[in-house]
C-alpha cells in the first residue's frame, strides 16, 4: 500500500491518537482482556514497519510516544 506524503502524515497522526486511546482502555479495562494491548502492538508494528508511516514520523516533530524502538 503506497500512501502520498500528506495521507501519510496524517495516518501517524490518527495512529499516535488510537495509541492514547489504547493505552487508557488498557488501564480501564480488566487485566484479563488482550484487546487494547493486541490493539496497540498492531498500531506500533504498523508505525515502525510500513515505509511510508516511518518516513513520515520521521519528518515529524519529536514523537510524543516511545514506540519502543
Amino acid at each position: 500500500m503506497e500512501l502520498d506524503a500528506a495521507l501519510a502524515d496524517e495516518a501517524v497522526a490518527a495512529y499516535e491518537e488510537a495509541l492514547g486511546c489504547f493505552e487508557e482502555a488498557a488501564k480501564l479495562g480488566p487485566v484479563e482482556e488482550p484487546g487494547p494491548v493486541l490493539h496497540f502492538n498492531r498500531c506500533v508494528r504498523a508505525l515502525t514497519t510500513h515505509p511510508e508511516l516511518v518516513r513520515a514520523a520521521a519528518a515529524r516533530p519529536q514523537q510524543r510516544l516511545d514506540l519502543g524502538g
